[in-house]
């Protein structure tokens, strides 16, 4: 993110850049089950994630963990008239 200058609200602050990193890491392991591993800000950079009237905080370190097994299966239905 590039420095940015909030003109209207406050004039003589700025906020510097940073920069924040990322990675994602999968693995297909039998052909129906997939594992995924999504990591944000790796470095655990303290950061705004926006300025207005006022300054947020970004969001810390975060690790998900994302489990799927896909399968495919048939439903038969048989159907038989009463009485024929």
């Amino acid at each position: 993110m590039d420095s940015t200058n909030e003109e209207q609200y406050y004039p003589e602050h700025k906020v510097g850049s940073y920069t924040l990193m990322d990675a994602i890491a999968s693995s297909l392991l039998n052909g129906q089950l997939d594992i995924q591993v999504n990591m944000t800000n790796l470095t655990n950079e303290k950061h705004l994630s926006t300025c207005s009237f006022y300054c947020y905080s970004g969001t810390e370190r975060a690790v998900d963990l994302c489990v799927s097994y896909k399968c495919s299966f048939e439903i038969f239905l048989v159907i038989k008239p009463r009485g024929i």
